[in-house]
């Protein structure tokens, strides 16, 4: 009875370990950013940095290949599978727009001004790589010094995005 019970605990924690799935490695130990985003569909994100300023970045996965390890990439080798863009907004009360990923209403945006990504690189891990169609998941993204022109302006962003929720299907 006492060698049933030893063999029963040994099974216990051996099968209670904790998985070692290396989702996202690269990130340990590093802050997320405090900006609201809202991941969608072939993990576009859109962050809104403030009011008046946000970035959009768009991965096309199966392209990219993405994996449950962290894959740097340097967005100017890959035109066609990552884009990423920054906008300023100029408020206007009278101005209302609505977020591709889930329709909710923006309101006060007004005039737009869109910056074009010319250099950096973004980091990237998704929680599961077999997935199901309109199947939710993770993912976590880092932007490194990613250099935006527009005009004759330019601006530098590195921010980090950690654990957030992709809805499988866009509504």
């Amino acid at each position: 009875m006492k060698l049933l019970l030893i063999a029963l605990i040994a099974v216990t924690f051996i099968t209670c370990h904790k998985s070692t799935d290396p989702y996202p490695d690269c990130f340990s130990g590093s802050s997320a950013s405090g900006y609201f985003s809202e991941p969608c569909g072939n993990l576009t994100t859109l962050v809104n940095i403030s009011q008046t300023r946000a970035v959009s970045i768009e991965l096309k996965g199966s392209a990219l290949q993405l994996m449950t390890t962290c894959t740097t990439y340097n967005i100017t080798d890959h035109p066609g599978d990552i884009s990423i863009k920054y906008y300023t907004y100029t408020p206007h009360p009278d101005s209302t727009y609505f977020n591709f990923c889930t329709d909710v209403f923006l309101r006060y945006y007004g005039h737009k001004t869109t910056w074009a990504a010319i250099s950096g690189t973004i980091t990237a891990a998704i929680s599961k790589v077999d997935r199901q169609p309109c199947e939710d998941y993770t993912a976590s993204m880092r932007l490194d010094n990613v250099k935006f022109i527009s005009g004759t302006s330019d601006t530098t962003i590195s921010l980090l995005l950690r654990d957030k929720k992709v809805n499988g299907c866009v509504p």
